[in-house]
């Protein structure tokens, strides 16, 4: 699943995911912003979901990691960061620490 990201109007650094059925490519086109998810099996076969920060422009680092961003599944919780970027583009893995304990 892929989220376009809307920034807050008071503080630009907090993005909320909206659900959307548009393609990465299409995202990465219209968008600044956008989550993908994905997902990954730990060594005991548990499903662990994390979603992807991308970028249409590249980033730095201190920019990548200035962004809150809204569990796009839970809403209540804000995303923690767990893994680094890839690239300019392929910004940070992220994960909401109330989803992923009761999965």
């Amino acid at each position: 699943m892929n989220y376009s990201l809307r920034r807050n109007k008071v503080d630009p650094k907090m993005l909320y995911p909206k659900q959307s059925f548009y393609s990465e490519e299409y995202l990465n086109t219209h968008c600044d912003l956008y989550l993908t998810t994905n997902y990954v099996k730990d060594e005991w076969g548990k499903s662990h979901k994390y979603y992807r920060l991308h970028a249409s422009q590249p980033h730095t680092l201190d920019t990548a990691l200035g962004y809150e961003i809204q569990c796009p599944h839970c809403h209540n919780r804000t995303l923690r960061q767990i893994g680094r970027a890839l690239s300019m583009y392929d910004l940070g893995l992220f994960v909401c620490p109330d989803c992923d304990s009761k999965e």
